[in-house]
């Protein structure tokens, strides 16, 4: 594994870090190797690549003083933390850092229970305490009192309870059982909250408000303080208690269930959080999936019958606790069973009455007994990771269903089982599926963080939010809180720089990032092109993925082509697909959103947007394609599809089909292409055929049928791999070909709100957006240099030089009046609604060229002023140059785009050129 830095720091500064973290600590306490333990800091269940959240280091304080320790030494250094508890948040990101290349806060070591009172009923404990370690301790002391525990008690009380966590008896919303945390801040100050504010206080765990404002909640899902001391309620131990199941026949009990429950969950007849378990998870326990089926795809629904029948369980089953007295129960019991006996077909258990491992296990946590035994669940496949999909729903029928078959379906286009459960409070639920996928299969681990992607954005189209997510997903969900221009997160990173102005502490969890990691606060002009809220979620993805971008920009000029790992996280994020029809496995994004994306990428790599603008365009071919041949080669989420529009080759009209010869430049993202399209100009005994000239047609190939060129040796863009590719006398049958002659205007049956342009336009829209993008970038690059390089022999910095300032200026309305041009074009363009005509498309052509001509020289002049900082080939400002200079030389972007607009305008026709 190779060595992971965190984000701008070197290997010597970082090294200076380590050996002050370890004179301030003991050198034993300071991880920097794989061997010597720095793996276990790693996900478990990893859904991205090895290097995405991994860390550069752990150090594990023994103490308070030790902690503050560490955060000098991080500040001084510049280096992030991650704190953890324990590390044991399985499904949700495990002991991982959110931010690649942070060091891990290992507080595991601060593991005292420093007190326990049986009169109030709490505890105080540090973070390093696991529930299991705080259970047995209540029972050896022969406690008056239980411990809430969740699924899995082998992790921390505290750490779960900052997380947001849950267990099953009427304790189980663990937040609202916590009171008073001992804190220390980013500058190392030490804070207690509530009424322990006050030196002997007498109520520190007893009474949670204080005086003042109550900061405990806002210390927990958030990266401001580590939390090193946390009160916490216990449950009086009930006089009895019994564990009870019910299972329901039909998936659509499922409705009717909650709406009896809720009112019983509100009058406390149900005290606790019970639990509505689907089949397939309860199948899970039981043995593995190869058990029931061996097929490929989600399970049918006859073997899932089968399942229910072999087990005796339900297609859903609900798993609660009676608590007090057998007076008291039996009362419950037959409140409870009268209502949950309209259900047709319902059945009841209490424990001991049914062989399912899940009434006992399920009964153990119910009644604060530490398990391990959910595990189980981990046998459903071979090598099994999964990630917990946990949304918010309301505690209505109507909203169960909704979200269920929403998930379901998902799920089930994935290839995936649905295996969610419901976790019903007083008056809300959530519904945690967790996602289970190969380790092993890189394909595997794309396709269930694109599903992630996609619940997501369906859930949050429904008004349901995710309310914990894995650190792969947390931009994207923050993306989704997004009223009022994301007032929310904005409120959050003003708290994170007044309180961490180094930006040291778990940069990005939950979406919160210090001001150093999100950019520069510079001064900005007023921007006439906002953006929507689609835009906005979809800038989170690409703000997620952004430092695996930026870790590996420097191998891809190296190598000449994107490497797999960027690869990799542009799938997860879905942003290969974000213009390709939904009926297709694509988002379909409006072009203003795909726009604002691709600007982004090439911000931080003009050849990661180059790459993705290419399988835009090329991807718009699904809509020509019959729909079982564009599905067959869409199908496969984790696949590209690059090619060439240039007809460079010749397609000899054989019976059912075509055989194809030539070779064809610039197939921008070959290295990781599943399929190639290729256009050429159709033959018929050697001579081309069409009568009003070459009739042109686009054949789809896979790559492994075609012989790649080593040709790709530029000045700019080059990361692309945008290789030369031959093909000689391959037969491709009729069905994978599209008539050149329909391209040049939107398909027939395109969806209701396609595109309003055709497949020839289509690709303007990505060569524009990347060379704007890259002009953007390059401001940012060049005021970030202003205002810190002085040059020799001059007093001041580049910023005070008047020439400067009015240089920068102009190069700035270039890009604004760029940007308006390219928005206005994007809205026409996706919200005609109709064939939008040569009108449309002239638009777009001249439109295209001029941004292309307003960027580079906006580029330019920045190149120019920045002086010898711009010629190294460490300055983005170089390399901005130069791939702005390349794209622009695009075809798609050219003057004779300017020149065909004109002739349109003088009343000619619009003679498009391919």
């Amino acid at each position: 594994m190779s060595r992971v830095l965190p984000p701008g720091v070197d290997g010597k500064h970082f090294d200076k870090a380590v050996a002050a973290l370890r004179r301030e600590l003991g050198a034993q306490w300071v991880i920097t190797e794989e061997s010597a333990g720095l793996a276990e800091y790693r996900d478990t269940f990893a859904i991205l690549d090895a290097e995405h959240c991994a860390p550069s280091a752990a150090v594990r304080p023994g103490s308070v003083e030790d902690v503050q320790k560490v955060m000098r030494i991080a500040g001084e250094y510049g280096v992030p933390l991650s704190p953890i508890s324990r590390g044991k948040n399985l499904g949700f990101g495990g002991a991982s850092p959110r931010l690649s290349g942070a060091v891990v806060l290992d507080l595991s070591r601060m593991n005292r229970i420093i007190e326990v009172d049986e009169t109030f009923g709490y505890a105080l404990v540090e973070p390093g305490v696991s529930f299991i370690e705080l259970a047995e301790h209540l029972r050896e002391n022969d406690s008056d009192f239980w411990l809430d525990v969740p699924d899995l008690a082998w992790g921390s009380v505290l750490g779960n309870t900052l997380e947001r966590g849950v267990g099953y008896t009427p304790y189980g919303d663990h937040l609202a059982i916590q009171c008073g945390m001992e804190i220390v801040l980013p500058d190392g100050d030490v804070v207690r909250t509530g009424t322990g504010a006050l030196p002997g206080s007498r109520t520190a765990q007893l009474a949670k408000y204080g005086y003042g404002p109550q900061y405990d909640p806002m210390f927990t899902q958030s990266n401001f303080g580590v939390v090193t001391k946390m009160g916490v309620w216990l449950f009086p131990k009930p006089a009895g208690h019994r564990g009870y199941m019910i299972t329901l026949p039909r998936e659509e009990d499922l409705g009717p269930f909650v709406e009896i429950l809720r009112p019983l969950r509100l009058n406390q007849t149900v005290p606790h959080g019970p639990t509505l378990r689907s089949l397939l998870l309860d199948a899970s326990a039981h043995g593995p999936r190869s058990a029931y089926y061996t097929g490929e795809g989600p399970i049918p629904e006859h073997v899932c019958r089968q399942i229910q029948d072999e087990l005796k369980i339900g297609r859903w089953n609900f798993y609660g606790m009676l608590y007090g007295t057998p007076a008291a129960m039996d009362a419950q019991w037959e409140v409870i069973r009268e209502a949950f006996s309209a259900i047709p077909g319902a059945r009841f258990y209490f424990e001991g009455e049914h062989d399912n491992p899940v009434l006992a296990i399920r009964s153990k946590i119910m009644s604060a007994r530490p398990s391990l035994e959910a595990t189980s669940t981990f046998q459903w496949i071979d090598n099994a990771g999964h990630v917990n999909f946990a949304l918010s729903s309301p505690a209505t029928g109507a909203d169960a269903l909704k979200q269920y078959r929403m998930a379901r379906d998902r799920a089930h286009e994935a290839g995936k089982d649905y295996m969610g459960t419901f976790i019903v409070g007083l008056r809300d639920m959530q519904h945690v599926n967790p996602m289970m996928f190969d380790t092993l299969d890189r394909q595997d681990r794309t396709r269930t963080h694109e599903l992630c992607v996609r619940l997501l954005r369906d859930a949050a189209a429904e008004g349901y939010g995710a309310y914990r997510t894995h650190p792969s997903l947390m931009d994207q969900v923050a993306a989704t809180y997004s009223h009022n221009g994301n007032s929310l997160l904005r409120l959050s990173e003003k708290i994170k720089d007044a309180l961490d102005p180094a930006g040291i502490l778990a940069p990005g969890k939950q979406g919160i990032w210090p001001a150093r990691f999100r950019g520069s606060d510079q001064p900005a002009l007023i921007d006439r092109v906002p953006l929507t809220d689609e835009a906005v979620e979809w800038l989170g993805r690409v703000e997620g993925i952004a430092p695996v971008i930026e870790k590996f920009r420097d191998d891809a000029e190296r190598d000449r082509h994107l490497s797999w790992q960027v690869f990799e996280a542009l799938r997860g994020a879905g942003i290969h697909r974000m213009l390709i029809s939904r009926k297709f496995g694509g988002s379909h994004v409006d072009l203003r959103t795909g726009s604002a994306v691709l600007q982004a990428l090439a911000k931080l790599d003009p050849s990661v947007a180059w790459v993705m603008a290419v399988q835009a365009a090329v991807g718009r071919l699904s809509d020509y394609l019959a729909k079982p041949i564009a599905r067959k080669i869409f199908k496969d989420q984790s696949s590209l599809v690059v090619g060439s529009v240039n007809p460079s080759g010749r397609a000899e009209v054989a019976a059912g089909g075509y055989r194809l010869s030539g070779t064809w430049a610039f197939a921008s993202g070959s290295a990781d292409a599943d399929w190639l399209v290729c256009a050429a100009i159709v033959t018929e005994g050697g001579k081309p055929r069409g009568a009003s000239g070459p009739e042109i047609r686009m054949l789809c190939v896979p790559k492994s049928e075609v012989r790649m060129l080593d040709t790709w040796y530029t000045l700019g863009l080059r990361g692309t791999g945008s290789e030369h590719y031959e093909i000689e006398d391959l037969f491709v049958s009729e069905e994978f070909t599209v008539d050149g002659a329909i391209l040049h205007r939107p398909p027939a049956d395109r969806p209701s709100l396609g595109y309003a342009i055709s497949y020839y336009d289509f690709g303007l829209f990505g060569s524009a957006s990347t060379t704007l993008g890259i002009a953007r970038g390059a401001l940012e690059s060049f005021k970030a240099l202003a205002l810190a390089k002085t040059p020799a022999g001059a007093t001041s910095t580049l910023a005070g030089n008047h020439t400067v300032q009015e240089k920068l200026a102009r190069a700035e309305m270039l890009v604004r009046s760029a940007r308006v041009l390219l928005s206005d074009a994007a809205w026409h363009a996706t919200e005609h609604g109709t064939d939008g005509g040569e009108s449309l498309s002239a638009t777009l052509r001249l439109t295209a060229a001029t941004v292309a001509e307003n960027s580079a020289a906006a580029v330019d002049i920045l190149f120019n002023l920045a002086g010898t900082s711009s010629v190294y080939s460490n300055h983005l400002l170089e390399r901005y140059f130069r791939d702005v200079h390349s794209a622009a030389k695009h075809i798609t972007v050219s003057p004779s785009n300017i020149e065909m607009a004109g002739q349109y305008l003088l009343g000619g026709p619009l003679q498009l050129r391919r």
